[in-house]
């Protein structure tokens, strides 16, 4: 799951340790976790935000590098502050 965070006409994108590379943040479902509440969680651990989401944006099949599928959700910032994490050392809109 990956969100599309929007403030000032600006997306956050977060960079990725393991892809090289600037991207939505988001992540993978816990043990018997939402992907709501995955999400959500995922965005405050590697950005320091906490986040309402807004709903479903659709789902985006990611093909040569690191290949993958992700739903992507629309959400907005309701907290928190930019913060780097371990898997995202740099964060920024």
């Amino acid at each position: 799951m990956q969100a599309v965070v929007i403030a000032n006409g600006r997306v956050l994108l977060a960079l990725r340790r393991d892809l090289m590379g600037w991207e939505l943040p988001g992540g993978n479902l816990a043990p018997s976790e939402s992907e709501e509440a995955a999400v959500v969680r995922e965005l405050r651990e590697e950005t320091g935000l906490e986040i309402a989401l807004d709903g479903l944006v659709g789902e985006y099949q990611r093909t040569g590098f690191f290949a993958h599928r992700a739903r992507v959700f629309r959400a907005h910032a309701i907290g928190g502050a930019l913060t780097p994490s371990d898997e995202t050392p740099a964060v920024a809109w």
